[in-house]
């Protein structure tokens, strides 16, 4: 990929003379301390607190050649290599099955949770969902997560939020917690930035949300709890998320008397909503599934959506994490298996292309040992 002004060719932190953008990163309290093994949304306790110790030291710039699983390191020739031998399809097989064996060890319904979707009104609702005039872009018709038809088809759908629940498990792996405290954990440290980064800068009143790249709206319901006063719609390319969301927002939409929150199938590079429409764009797990430029499109549009003083908030995986960094090559292998994209997004400078694309007071926060926030507002 050709480095552009907006796309740095390195990894890495935004080393500036101050050290890296940072706020403040959680503890490892037990959750029920503070109403997250309910789900119920309090103040995270590790706000105020330092940052985990094991991501990256301040003010330090870490080079791909320093753990040698990106750019043009050996070893990642070779796993790239491997990527396109006919050992992709066992690759995919492999990684798919740790999932789902993984799954039911930590109590995720896995099995029971597609049958019930199965044998729903969930196909009945995806007419009402789907915008047939979309064409969708070429990366999206990519096999990727282990799905030929990677987010277009009902397998995927069905399976999103246990296979959400595995990956938040992970970050707790030396606990023995549920699946539910885990979501819950997770919930009040992103939901918590966010907060946190409303009250630390200039950003305006939260009033209309949008969260891009919804799935199938578990991010979005964090939201709507969030800011109970807003008006919250949740955006994804692929119909058979939304009818999924959709769905459990026509089962849990009494818990919100008065609103709810509306679905949208739409291209976030090009929503077609109004201009200076929202207050707050949410992203979550979203953009190391795209191509580095898509990124920047996306980020542009999100610009384009938010009023003046709104403000963007992206999560997902943390490149300077030291557990990122540390991934054993055979693991580091089966998620590039899932993943087509991810080296072009371990090589983005996300803070450097946020600003670069108008927004200020970009600050970066790591929510767990393996995934960060990054904040910004518009100018």
């Amino acid at each position: 990929m050709e480095a552009t002004g907006r796309l740095a060719p390195r990894l890495g932190w935004r080393a500036t003379a101050a050290g890296p953008r940072a706020l403040r990163g959680p503890t490892r309290a037990d959750a029920s301390s503070s109403g997250q093994a309910t789900g119920e949304p309090s103040t995270p306790p590790w706000l105020g607190q330092n940052r985990w110790v094991d991501c990256a030291p301040p003010g330090k710039l870490i080079e791909r050649e320093e753990y040698g699983l990106q750019g043009d390191s050996p070893l990642n020739r070779a796993v790239n290599l491997a990527l396109h031998s006919p050992l992709f399809g066992a690759m995919k097989v492999i990684a798919k099955g740790i999932m789902k064996s993984t799954a039911e060890k930590r109590g995720v319904p896995w099995r029971r949770r597609c049958k019930d979707l199965e044998a729903s009104e969930v196909y009945e609702i995806f007419p009402e969902i789907e915008d047939v005039s979309i064409e969708y872009p070429s990366y999206y018709t990519m096999q990727f997560h282990g799905y030929e038809e990677g987010n277009l088809s009902w397998t995927a759908a069905f399976e999103i939020e246990s296979a959400t629940e595995v990956i938040y498990l992970r970050n707790w792996n030396n606990e023995d917690i549920t699946p539910e405290v885990a979501m819950a954990r997770m919930k009040n440290n992103i939901v918590g930035a966010i907060l946190e980064y409303t009250k630390s800068a200039p950003v305006r009143l939260i009033e209309d949300v949008l969260d891009v790249g919804c799935s199938v709206g578990m991010s979005t319901r964090w939201l709507a709890e969030a800011f109970p006063s807003a008006s919250c719609t949740g955006l994804d390319l692929s119909p058979y998320f939304l009818s999924v969301a959709e769905l459990c927002e026509r089962k849990t939409t009494d818990q919100r008397p008065g609103r709810r929150i509306r679905y949208v199938h739409s291209n976030a590079e090009a929503t077609g909503l109004p201009s200076k429409s929202y207050d707050l764009v949410n992203m979550q797990f979203v953009v190391h599934e795209c191509p580095a430029a898509t990124t920047v499109d996306i980020v542009r549009e999100a610009r384009r959506l938010l009023r003046p003083g709104g403000m963007l908030a992206v999560t997902d995986l943390d490149p300077r994490s030291r557990v990122m960094q540390n991934t054993p090559p055979l693991l580091y292998t089966l998620r590039k298996s899932m993943e087509p994209w991810y080296d072009e997004y371990l090589s983005m400078d996300f803070e450097g292309m946020m600003e670069s694309e108008g927004f200020e007071n970009v600050q970066y926060v790591p929510v767990t040992h393996r995934h960060r926030s990054v904040m910004g507002i518009k100018r």
